[in-house]
């Protein structure tokens, strides 16, 4: 059956087991050696029942067939090897691409039932979805077809096109059947990185995401719109780091609720992708959230919680862009308020919004800029995702300095991750 341009779909029929049996195979062994430990690896083999492919591909196996597999590379593919068996072929395994539970691998038919496929290339891509015998691991169609550069994928088959996208464009398309019998093994000796107790993974394609612990429904529900307004401003303003956007999810934190304040903590450092936190809001309750957020090292920066104590409740992530009240905030946020920067803020959200911010909006629009320009300070990329490590962000959040927002400059004090109050900026940003 010719299809997918001239690439040819084996049918293997049934066969027994015991003819798969090839020495060195691991099909039916309990896993690499040492030796390979440290290699990208697909072993392993199986049966597939009667059935179509899915995604379709216009593709249904009549009966049942079995194959081996052993491949094994270095990190990042380099110097593949192995075998591939069916029912009617011998194949040498020549390239060999791990992303991973995504695998694909290619070679050159040694040896074959018809003489004339000799020296075929071959591709077949797999899934290590779950153990032995749960049905859940996926083969794809054993893709053959003449040694012709021109039909293959550039390098093929020393280079294996993306386990993860396939060569759509040369018929290499990642459609599977379930491994019915038997097991499939994928070891990517060199993973993509992933969320933990240290570090934010966001995998290409997906969003950085950012927790907001408003109160839209408490105490603090007069000002929950206008905050959550103003750092959606600001991510507007700075939508993507690298390439990847930026997002909210907004947690109920109520004020002054501390039994709701803790939930919302616990709710937020358990969900991994979290880059940082905006708020909380209020300072009742904040100080017993604090904890939380310390032990997950999930740096928080609040334009409203004003208590003096709360530096101490999270002495490495705690960070606020308003003064606290040994500074006297209502008399500087009064100047704040009418600085010409902030004004003009005020100004261009009313434009946008229709109605004028509530307070300690600015002071938001100014926690999510100096978040969002920490967070590009310490992102690397590796494997194609974005990685945040916690404690450097919080650190860089930290150890911020003349921040330029609306409400003037903003510097925190390294020690307690209070704003430092500075009349001497204030006086500048008012001219």
């Amino acid at each position: 059956m010719n299809m997918h341009r001239r690439w040819k779909l084996a049918l293997l029929p049934v066969v027994g087991l015991a003819a798969l049996a090839i020495a060195g195979f691991a099909y039916s062994s309990g896993g690499p050696n040492a030796q390979l430990a440290a290699q990208d690896r697909v072993y392993g083999g199986g049966g597939t029942e009667p059935g179509c492919f899915v995604p379709d591909i216009g593709f249904c196996r009549p009966s049942s067939t079995n194959f081996a597999i052993d491949a094994h590379a270095g990190q990042d593919g380099n110097a593949a090897s192995g075998d591939y068996v069916n029912a009617t072929s011998h194949n040498e395994v020549t390239c060999l691409a791990v992303h991973g539970k995504n695998a694909v691998v290619g070679g050159i038919s040694v040896s074959a039932a018809n003489p004339a496929n000799v020296g075929s290339y071959f591709a077949t891509f797999y899934v290590d979805n779950g153990p032995a015998g749960s049905g859940a691991d996926l083969v794809s169609p054993n893709y053959v077809g003449p040694a012709d550069p021109a039909n293959w994928p550039p390098g093929f088959p020393y280079v294996c096109p993306s386990p993860d996208t396939g060569a759509p464009a040369f018929g290499l398309v990642r459609s599977f059947i379930p491994v019915s019998r038997g097991d499939i093994v994928v070891q990517d000796a060199n993973p993509a990185p992933s969320s933990n107790g240290t570090q934010v993974a966001v995998p290409r394609g997906q969003s950085i995401q950012i927790a907001l612990a408003n109160d839209p429904s408490g105490p603090g529900s007069p000002f929950a719109a206008g905050i959550a307004h103003a750092v959606q401003m600001a991510i507007d303003a700075h939508p993507a780091i690298r390439g990847f956007p930026i997002q909210v999810k907004t947690v109920g934190a109520p004020c002054g609720d501390p039994a709701g304040d803790v939930a919302a903590a616990h709710a937020i450092a358990a969900d991994l992708q979290n880059v940082g936190v905006l708020g909380q809001v209020c300072s009742g309750g904040f100080d017993q959230s604090l904890p939380i957020y310390e032990a997950a090292k999930l740096v928080t920066i609040s334009g409203s919680a004003t208590s003096d104590a709360l530096p101490s409740f999270g002495p490495t992530v705690f960070d606020r862009t308003a003064v606290d009240d040994s500074a006297g905030f209502d008399t500087w946020y009064a100047t704040v308020s009418q600085l010409p920067s902030d004004l003009a803020w005020r100004q261009a959200y009313t434009l946008r919004f229709g109605s004028a911010p509530t307070d300690f909006a600015d002071l938001y629009y100014d926690a999510a800029g100096l978040l969002i320009r920490s967070i590009e300070n310490v992102a690397t990329i590796d494997h194609g995702s974005l990685v945040v490590n916690r404690a450097a962000l919080a650190q860089t959040v930290r150890g911020t300095t003349d921040y330029r927002g609306v409400t003037c400059t903003v510097t925190l004090d390294p020690a307690t991750g209070n704003r430092v109050d500075d009349p001497a900026a204030l006086a500048a940003c008012g001219h």
